[in-house]
């Protein structure tokens, strides 16, 4: 392999009395991609921010093609030649794709102004690369979520860096967008980049990667060649438990007694169409259920789960809850009617990142710990401390600010604040995205317990065995419409992806 690009020796770092990492001792070479893989927590994301000039270590040597430097901000490690696709987007919404491919480096002409002929045309190769097909003028505040990832990756790639890190980058993107980034990086390592790739989907590992570091809680766990493990002994190593402890058992493996007091009926939607081309959606949700929605990305199940929450305009059909006809206009609607979402993006849609944990909890349970608008303090304590405790959510105090935690526990936030008051539908979409093996199945488990508790679960997931091992239904949308519904033994993967693609299920 010769002479490593980067290495670290003894990297720690601490905040306050918490570690974040401690004598981490890694070497990346060209022409290979290396895999960082750990819980959310585990010290991956304290890594990254150190190697990016984002935060400084305690302790510790950086050596770049092995001589020692000192990162204090981005900018030096962009131009030493390391550049990193970040879990957050760095994107401005109000400017162009081109304008925020190259943002803060964009080509200039002899009088010092920008050549924005010279920049488009040097975008347009970029897209080219990532075979994303998007007019270079359009605002990026336009572009879907998946797009909008792709563009971040291009803005990283324009940069031509030697070491290229690109951290839950697969995590907002379909398949078909994940073939097309596998291929960019075969190309990037054939040139001699190298490359630390971050996923908590282990096929994913296992097609991208050459090599691997195991993290937990901070330390460097195992160091191996991807060849030479299996997931077995990856999920061993940063968590601890099998791939069999992933999901709790379904409805149907219930005791009777329990499952006669769900069962009822809760959510009916009929001959739903909606402005954004939703058309003639039939369904119905049980207590005690968890139904699934899934397909390819684009055709509807994020939409529909939106528009069950006051988002996007109905322009015909009726919901009903518990039989009775709802009108549904905004989610303070969908709220009244006792119907709650999850949302994709849990930082700008679900949390106010900027504040601290508890800000985020009480504005849903204010009800609960006022009187005569005036809030108990001990209620309002209580009230914190129990939900942290119930979802086993890791923070240090109340008052940590959200943005500092790992997705795992943002995510519970997310989910937990909506159970602070009864509820009958819960609607989630991709509620594990980005999230460690551990904490994914602390969430599965307890979705499982809400369902037998009577909440009627939606939810929308591109993991398909996921859809598998969590749902006791699954209806697969093709071109906005509902292609088939399966259950029992008809629930496979090849059922899914067939109904995927339009095409008939045996």
């Amino acid at each position: 392999m010769g002479a490593p690009v980067l290495e670290t020796i003894n990297l720690t770092k601490y905040y306050n009395q918490n570690r974040g990492i401690e004598n981490i001792n890694l070497k990346f070479f060209k022409n290979n991609v290396h895999a960082l893989i750990g819980e959310n927590g585990a010290g991956k994301s304290t890594l990254i921010k150190i190697l990016t000039g984002l935060i400084l270590p305690n302790d510790g040597k950086i050596l770049w093609n092995g001589k020692e430097i000192g990162l204090q901000r981005p900018q030096d490690a962009l131009k030493k030649g390391i550049a990193a696709v970040q879990q957050e987007l760095t994107l401005v919404d109000t400017m162009s794709i081109a304008q925020n491919i190259y943002l803060g480096h964009a080509p200039k002409g002899k009088l010092g102004m920008i050549n924005s002929r010279k920049m488009e045309e040097q975008a347009a190769e970029l897209l080219d690369e990532l075979d994303l097909k998007l007019p270079l003028r359009k605002l990026v505040g336009e572009l879907e979520l998946a797009d909008k990832q792709l563009v971040e990756i291009a803005k990283v790639l324009s940069y031509n860096p030697e070491l290229i890190i690109l951290d839950e980058a697969t995590s907002t993107i379909g398949s078909k967008e994940v073939d097309r980034l596998y291929e960019v990086v075969q190309k990037l390592k054939n040139r001699g980049k190298s490359i630390v790739f971050v996923s908590h989907r282990m096929v994913e590992l296992f097609k991208f990667c050459d090599s691997c570091t195991i993290f937990k809680d901070g330390l460097q766990v195992k160091d191996a060649k991807m060849s030479e493990l299996d997931t077995d002994q990856i999920i061993s190593a940063m968590a601890g438990c099998s791939v069999e402890c992933s999901f709790p058992s379904k409805y149907e493996s219930l005791e009777n007694d329990v499952k006669r007091k769900l069962g009822k009926e809760i959510l009916e939607v009929k001959d739903l169409s909606t402005e954004g081309g939703l058309e003639q959606i039939s369904l119905y949700a049980k207590s005690g259920e968890i139904l699934g929605l899934g397909g390819l990305q684009g055709h509807g199940q994020v939409e529909l789960l939106q528009t069950l929450f006051g988002i996007g305009k109905i322009t015909g059909g009726h919901i009903s809850i518990s039989g009775k006809k709802v009108r549904i206009r905004n989610p303070i609607d969908a709220m009244d009617a006792g119907i709650k979402l999850v949302p994709l993006d849990r930082k700008t849609q679900g949390l106010f990142v900027e504040l601290s944990v508890g800000e985020n909890i009480i504005p849903c349970a204010l009800d609960i710990i006022s009187k005569a608008g005036v809030i108990s303090k001990e209620k309002q304590e209580n009230t914190i401390s129990d939900l942290v405790g119930k979802l086993s959510i890791r923070v240090a105090s109340a008052v940590q600010t959200v943005k500092y935690l790992s997705g795992g526990n943002q995510q519970k936030i997310a989910l937990g604040k909506w159970l602070l008051k009864p509820s009958k539908v819960l609607l989630l979409i991709e509620p594990t995205r980005g999230i460690d093996v551990r904490t994914k199945t602390e969430i599965y488990n307890l979705l499982r317990e809400l369902a037998n508790s009577g909440y009627a679960i939606i939810v929308s997931s591109n993991e398909i065995l996921e859809l598998i091992g969590l749902c006791d239904r699954v209806l697969v949308l093709f071109e906005r419409k509902i292609s088939c519904e399966l259950s029992g033994e008809e629930l496979t993967e090849d059922n899914i992806l067939n109904a995927s693609f339009g095409r008939k299920v045996i």
